[in-house]
């Protein structure tokens, strides 16, 4: 289920610092 989020994020045309913060925002979500 991650991997398939992460597939859709890395197709998603973002800049490099959005997504910066998208992960992180994804990580603490895996977190908790």
């Amino acid at each position: 289920a991650i991997k398939a989020l992460a597939d859709k994020v890395d197709s998603w045309p973002l800049p490099s610092s959005p997504r910066g913060h998208l992960e992180f925002f994804v990580e603490r979500l895996v977190e908790v």
